[in-house]
C-alpha cells in the first residue's frame, strides 16, 4: 500500500509520503536539541506528515496532514514561527536552512534545503528560535511575478 500512496501523491500532489534523507538529517539536529517537552511534540508532528511537497526543490519543502485537527501543537502560535535556524555545510561554504512552524505545526524547511543526504557533510549548529527569521514566501512571490512579467 505504501508504494501506490507514493506513486499517487507524486502524480497528483508532486509529493511523497515522507522527508528525504537530507531534510531529516536537518529534522534530527532540530529534534536533538529541542527541550524533552518540545522534542516529543515534534516527534509525534514529523510521524504525522503524510505528504511532503517540494514546490521549489532546494528552496522550500512543506509538510501537510491529513488530520491536522489531531496533530499535537507547540506552543507557538503564529503564521510563520521560525522554529530553528540550522547551519549545515556540504564544502566549504555553509548553508542555512530555517525550520517554520504554522500555529505550532512543523509546515516547511526554507531557504537551503537538501536534496539528498549527501549535501551535508557536518551541521555546524542549531540556533532555536532565532530573531533574524524572514519568510521565504515573499521573495519566491517575487522572482515568481518577475519571470512572468
Amino acid at each position: 500500500m505504501g508504494k501506490i500512496a507514493d506513486l499517487f501523491n507524486a502524480v497528483f500532489y508532486g509529493g511523497s509520503r515522507s522527508f528525504n534523507a537530507g531534510e531529516n538529517t536537518i529534522l534530527d539536529a532540530v529534534e536533538a536539541k529541542l527541550p524533552e517537552s518540545e522534542r516529543e511534540i515534534f516527534s509525534k508532528q514529523r510521524g504525522a506528515v503524510n505528504l511532503v511537497q517540494r514546490q521549489h526543490p532546494g528552496k522550500l519543502v512543506m509538510a501537510y496532514y491529513s488530520k491536522a485537527s489531531s496533530v499535537p501543537e507547540m506552543p507557538y502560535m503564529s503564521d510563520d514561527f521560525c522554529l530553528a535556524e540550522v547551519w549545515h555545510k556540504r564544502d566549504k561554504q555553509p548553508r542555512k536552512t530555517n525550520v517554520v512552524l504554522h500555529n505550532g505545526i512543523l509546515q516547511s524547511l526554507e531557504r537551503s534545503v537538501p536534496e539528498d543526504e549527501s549535501e551535508i557533510r557536518e551541521i555546524v549548529s542549531v540556533c532555536l528560535y532565532p530573531n533574524s527569521y524572514q519568510s521565504l514566501a515573499e521573495e519566491l512571490d517575487a522572482e515568481e511575478h518577475d519571470e512572468n512579467a
